[in-house]
């Protein structure tokens, strides 16, 4: 289920049974009948969970943006496809439009005095002190909004704040409309008033040039001595005229265009089900099974995997357009994706998923089988292209986001110094310099690598100055004088630089990291604090108590720990540790496994415990077994599937899609204890005190609970050939990144894949970073070596005390 929603926070389709229940009004969904789904983050597993609802209750609780926010959308029959559409563009429904609000829209607003000072704006995330004026919206669609019961979830703003962003939030109104107005007291029914009262648009073209000229910082026209290349120009009346005469012709071939892809959409649904249909009915006969309809695929060469469902859906489409050829990059199997068209199913190497995307796929001619052509008379379909819309997904789908809601920073540029050009006209360069302190940033004149950007013009970049010299040295990027217009408090800094670099010994994608190396405190809008309720599900690191036996350590979740030890065969220890990080799914997924044998009897056990790497989600399970034998073949099951068939004890081969087995030690020198058979003149009771303060083998599991510290080795010590592993994976990604070739996407998300599994990660509920600058990649480095040589002045220390002992 969580493969067919992919990263979309709904999903549509109709019930395959009649077990589910709606999760508003707790009434059964009857089979066949169209149900949504709210994909939520799960508690017990790396992964989501499917909501289900009647369609009716999913509008009464969910707000989508958009028709792409819903997998497998354009699988449903066409008239439930018109059915969701009318339901989101309706008013409403329709959360964030900019169009007229209606009533039905005010009851996701309000007004109040704060009942306390715990509540915090949600625009600029500082606290809302106690009885000071508040304004909500209702978030409907962020993911912890989804995952609670009522319909919504208030979202504060200070009153500032709200007037800031009321746009983007899609109010257009009266203070007087919102809920709770009245309770405010008369001078603050006022003050409110004045601030969301409607400004009166321009009436002249000059009145607009007025007030466009007085919004933007810097002018947009220089002396007429002055020449700079780069500075924006103020179009013309006859050029917008002429723009807006193109645009409405274009806007009535869009129309018309909009119709017919519409008309050929609904005829290819048609045909679809008709396929689909028969088949169905001819299941519900027993005239054929679900086996006929692999091999029907399999005939073909497509993939035949999933339930009866899935089956008919991809069986409907390629004997309608024709069978799928494979993936040209990958030989991975093609499949219809809702809204972006055909996207490939294979994986480019065992960590990574290909995910090429093609409108228009090759195709060869279905063939039929004589036996099933009898049961679908007069099908004979040629290979055609079918019509794709697009449908881009809106809401956001990060745990903990506020989708919709808009970030304000009104200090974007504090911590950052800007060396600004002394070749711009001094009008220019000092309102350059009073915007850049108004934001809080810092004007030096020294260009160093400290500082964040360069401001000049272009004309200045092609003479190559003594300045652009010094950027280029210190790799400090310059930016056009634009950059002063185009800052916001909406906008990020790194979202400015990026518009507006003309440099080319910087890649924009590098510019967040350099900034943070410029300022701890400075965070993207996406890697700002978590809810409080998204906070919940994280953990923190901490030193855990291990006891090793053997060699070996039983997982310290396991309730038997104490009581039990690691089963061993000779050398081999049945004991796994599982890892999958994929950065496509935002999976960083962890699976143990132990077979535990009694200390003092004979009982064998099954410990596993899996979930999310620096998180409370996942869960353990403990099965007492009959016998070894029994133990092993449980232990020898899991171990297979989810490591893609591989055999224990046997060598590890990694399986895409699967997990990776981790090298995990508790290797320390060999034991080395004080005799006592020697010639000793102190008493007995003395002597085995004293063997007893120096034991060798005491001191190393005393080492290893000193050692494992949950936030720097989540999982455990990795072995020094795996750390190998890593640094090489880190060393292909310095070459393709310093190389002057354009890199490919996928190859960064390959490599970052496979370093973090090598490497386990905390990122909590976070985003697992693609690792694309030299900067990324260092900082992995040095972080590692610290943790290497801390693990080394252990094992010296150990050492010392094994040589002075002896």
């Amino acid at each position: 289920m969580e493969q067919e929603a992919g990263n979309l926070p709904f999903l549509a389709e109709y019930a395959k049974t009649g077990r589910a229940s709606c999760k508003k009004c707790k009434n059964s969904i009857e089979k066949g009948i169209l149900r949504i789904a709210v994909m939520v983050q799960s508690r017990h597993h790396d992964g989501k969970d499917s909501h289900w609802f009647h369609t009716t209750c999913f509008f009464d609780k969910a707000r989508p943006q958009s028709v792409g926010d819903i997998a497998k959308f354009e699988t449903l029959r066409w008239e439930d496809q018109q059915l969701i559409t009318k339901k989101i563009s309706s008013p409403s429904t329709l959360s964030g439009s900019k169009d007229k609000v209606t009533k039905a829209n005010w009851k996701d607003y309000a007004v109040e005095y704060a009942k306390s000072g715990r509540s915090s704006c949600i625009a600029c995330e500082k606290p809302i002190a106690n009885k000071e004026i508040r304004i909500s919206k209702l978030d409907h669609t962020s993911e912890i909004a989804l995952s609670v019961a009522r319909g919504g979830i208030p979202r504060y703003h200070h009153m500032d704040c709200f007037v800031d962003v009321k746009e983007d939030l899609g109010f257009i109104g009266l203070a007087s409309n919102l809920p709770g107005f009245k309770t405010l007291t008369l001078d603050d029914q006022k003050l409110l008033s004045s601030k969301l009262s409607k400004k009166s648009k321009p009436k002249t073209t000059a009145e607009k040039r007025k007030l466009s000229e007085e919004s933007s910082p810097v002018p947009t026209k220089l002396p007429k001595n002055e020449t700079v290349t780069d500075m924006p120009s103020t179009s013309k009346t006859s050029t917008k005229r002429a723009s807006a005469t193109s645009a409405s012709s274009s806007s009535k071939n869009t129309n018309s265009d909009s119709k017919t892809e519409e008309e050929n959409i609904k005829k290819e649904n048609k045909k679809m089900y008709a396929i689909r249909d028969k088949l169905n009915q001819r299941i519900t006969k027993k005239q054929i099974r679900k086996a006929d309809l692999v091999e029907l695929l399999l005939l073909n060469k497509q993939d035949s995997t999933g339930g009866l469902d899935l089956l008919l859906d991809h069986l409907a489409d390629v004997m309608v357009f024709g069978a799928l050829l494979p993936c040209v990059k990958c030989n991975g199997q093609y499949e219809y994706r809702s809204g972006i068209g055909y996207q490939c199913t294979g994986h480019i190497s065992e960590f990574t998923k290909c995910l090429n995307i093609i409108e228009r796929p090759p195709r060869v001619n279905f063939k039929m089988p004589e036996n099933l052509r009898i049961l679908i008379p007069g099908y004979n379909r040629a290979v055609a292209n079918r019509t794709v819309p697009k449908h881009a997904p809106v809401a956001a789908t990060s745990t903990g986001e506020h989708s919709g809601f808009v970030k304000i920073n009104r200090t974007p540029l504090k911590g950052f110094k800007f060396v600004v050009s002394n070749m711009l006209p001094k009008i220019f360069f000092t309102k350059i310099c009073k915007v850049i302190a108004g934001f809080e940033g810092e004007v030096v004149e020294k260009l160093t690598s400290n500082v964040a950007a360069f401001v000049c013009t272009l004309v200045e970049l092609k003479k190559d100055t003594s300045n652009i010299k010094a950027a280029r040295q210190n790799t400090v990027p310059v930016v056009t004088v634009d950059f002063i217009n185009k800052l916001s408090i909406k906008k990020s800094i790194v979202e400015v630089i990026k518009e507006t670099l003309i440099s080319d010994w910087i890649k924009a994608d590098s510019i967040a990291e350099r900034l943070k190396t410029l300022n701890k405190e400075f965070e993207l809008p996406e890697e700002r604090k978590k809810t409080k309720e998204g906070s919940k599900l994280e953990t923190k690191g901490e030193n855990i108590k291990l006891q090793m036996k053997g060699g070996w350590v039983v997982d310290p979740d396991c309730e038997i720990a104490e009581e039990s030890h690691i089963y061993k065969k000779g050398e081999l220890a049945y004991s796994v540790v599982l890892k999958r990080t994929d950065i496509d799914s935002n999976k960083n997924s962890f699976y143990k496994i132990q077979l535990l044998e009694g200390d003092n009897c004979l009982n064998y056990y099954i410990f596993r415990s899996w979930g999310r790497i620096g998180t409370k989600i996942g869960g353990n399970n403990l099965l007492m077994c009959g016998s070894l034998k029994e133990a092993k073949d449980v232990f020898n099951e899991h171990y297979g599937e989810k490591t893609g068939g591989n055999v224990f004890g046997k060598e590890f081969k990694m399986q895409p899609g699967f997990y990776l087995l981790m090298d995990i030690t508790y290797e320390a020198p060999p034991d080395k204890t004080v005799s006592t058979t020697t010639s000793s003149k102190l008493p007995i009771s003395v002597q085995e005190l004293i063997c007893l303060i120096f034991d060798i083998g005491k001191m190393r599991e005393a080492l290893v609970e000193f050692e494992l510290d949950t936030k720097k080795m989540p999982l455990g010590k990795i072995s020094r050939d795996q750390v190998m592993k890593a640094f090489n994976v880190l060393s292909s990604l310095l070459e393709i990144i310093r190389g002057e070739e354009k890199t490919s996407d996928r190859m960064l998300v390959d490599l970052s894949n496979q370093f973090f599994s090598l490497i386990p990660h905390s990122f909590g509920m976070g985003t697992i970073p693609k690792l694309v600058s030299e900067v990324m990649v260092h900082v992995s480095v040095t972080w590692y070596k610290i943790r290497t040589c801390y693990r080394c002045f252990l094992f010296i220390f150990f050492f010392l005390n094994v040589s002075i002992l002896s």
